[in-house]
């Protein structure tokens, strides 16, 4: 027999179904692609996340501006990446989000340099996710002042050419790292003054 309760039921299935058909159609328009980007998928690259709340996130390098010193940047880690001839760097994703940033620099060293930011870009990035095989010409100031910064990299930073890490974190006064940070070679670093000053560590 047929009760009222089950067309009910079948009612609220049917509802149901097209609720979450309609959910999906939406997460899919108006999320930005970075949420399903995997990150893990590109090993060879420096990968930082970013929160912006205006959909923009500038970039800063310690570089001379000009075609013989380039870096490629993939802006939401997914394999397309543009190639960077200026120390300083933005994107503009239009949407408010939290990102992934993927970095190669297949010829030269790289150099992060944070006090080339203004203090609302510095406190955009929030990890480091990913070290791998870069090889880094400096550390002075690289993460000044950005204070969300956590370091979850379980890799370790190629310091080879490093000379100079003062003030690398200083300022970073909601840092957390990693125990990876045991295992990094400062043997070539001269400057470690300031490296932690005022970074909760």
């Amino acid at each position: 027999m047929f009760y009222h309760t089950d067309f009910f039921k079948i009612n609220f299935i049917k509802m149901m179904k097209k609720l979450y058909f309609l959910i999906s159609v939406f997460l899919l328009m108006f999320v930005p692609i970075s949420a399903f980007a995997d990150w893990t998928s590109y090993p060879n690259d420096f990968v930082t996340t970013w929160k912006t709340s205006d959909g923009k996130i500038t970039l800063n390098f310690q570089k001379s501006d000009g075609p013989t010193d380039y870096y490629l940047i993939s802006w939401y880690c997914d394999g397309n990446y543009e190639v960077g001839f200026y120390a300083k760097t933005g994107y503009d994703y239009g949407t408010s989000w939290i990102y992934d940033v993927c970095i190669q620099s297949p010829l030269t060293p790289l150099a992060f340099y944070a006090p080339g930011l203004t203090t609302d870009e510095k406190s955009k990035l929030q990890e480091i996710k990913q070290w791998w095989n870069i090889k880094w010409s400096s550390f002075n100031s690289a993460f000044k002042d950005m204070t969300n910064v956590q370091l979850t990299a379980t890799d370790v930073p190629d310091l080879s050419l490093v000379t100079d890490m003062s003030s690398a974190f200083q300022g970073a006064t909601n840092f957390t790292g990693n125990a990876s940070m045991s295992g990094r070679d400062t043997s070539n670093v001269i400057n470690m003054s300031r490296v932690f000053r005022s970074a909760k560590i």
